[in-house]
């Protein structure tokens, strides 16, 4: 284990990836048309009896902010759990030899899933029919509803969240911050659609439209991302392993001449 962590912290410590990979894959989060459809319909529901425009942007905000925390803690408590893991002898023996073809081949499959997530049906769930047998009114309701709503992943982004974002925070320097990072990146589509909402209903389909193209350029370049990603950590492990190999290889016939010139002059000495 501590091999498959140290190369991963070492990828996550050489390039600007931790931040970066995590702002990426908020976005792609955020612009999933499953939780776009869940934002709209529980900004809207909250904002049903609001005649006040600015009042209604301001459930909206307290919405967000719900969701925002709760993503935050969520990631920060999964770290935990998962670093006071990572000492269990069984894993490390197993990750000790088959760590880096895991990731490897978990990274290319990320990937692919992504570039190719609309073209697989994945069990759906009916959020905003929940969202509408629910009874949230004001700022503390908006927050509590963003806050539940947080545990109804979409099935894309549990595995934006469990699969890609927090075996990347486990591993980065930047750790318990990047929950909040990814948090507050998912943030920014849900304020402009509780603006939208607020001061410009008769708009709200022409952004969730534009929304989804977006979404499905930001689905295939971190697929790409994360597959490039994977290839070149395998290389690399690849390469190192040859390089390994040869310099052990050339340190055993060293050894061996040492020996032999050793005894042959033991045998001078003796005669």
């Amino acid at each position: 284990m501590d091999n498959i962590l140290s190369l991963l912290s070492n990828y996550a410590s050489n390039t600007s990836s931790p931040i970066l990979m995590v702002l990426i894959l908020g976005i792609v989060f955020a612009l999933d048309p499953c939780l776009l459809l869940t934002n709209i319909a529980a900004i809207g529901y909250i904002s049903r009896d609001v005649n006040d425009k600015k009042r209604s942007f301001i459930c909206g905000l307290w919405y967000t902010f719900g969701r925002t925390i709760c993503y935050g803690l969520l990631g920060v408590i999964l770290i935990i759990l998962l670093q006071a893991g990572t000492n269990i002898s069984g894993f490390e023996l197993f990750f000790e030899k088959w760590g880096t073809i895991i990731v490897t081949i978990f990274m290319i499959i990320m990937g692919l899933f992504l570039c190719f997530s609309d073209y697989i049906k994945l069990p759906q769930i009916n959020i905003v029919k929940n969202i509408q047998q629910t009874s949230f009114h004001g700022s503390i309701g908006a927050f509590l509803l963003g806050a539940i709503l947080t545990m109804a992943f979409c099935p894309t982004n549990a595995v934006l969240f469990f699969g890609m974002m927090v075996p990347i925070c486990v591993v980065s320097s930047w750790g318990y911050i990047l929950p909040f990072i990814f948090a507050a990146t998912t943030a920014i589509p849900v304020i402009i659609t509780s603006y939208i909402i607020a001061f410009s209903l008769n708009s709200i389909g022409k952004y969730y439209e534009r929304l989804k193209q977006i979404s499905k350029f930001m689905k295939i370049f971190t697929g790409v991302l994360f597959i490039v990603f994977g290839l070149i950590m395998g290389l690399q492990q690849y390469l190192g392993k040859g390089h390994h190999s040869h310099h052990h290889h050339h340190e055993h016939e060293t050894e061996c001449v040492e020996h032999h010139c050793e005894e042959h002059h033991c045998d001078e000495h003796d005669f």
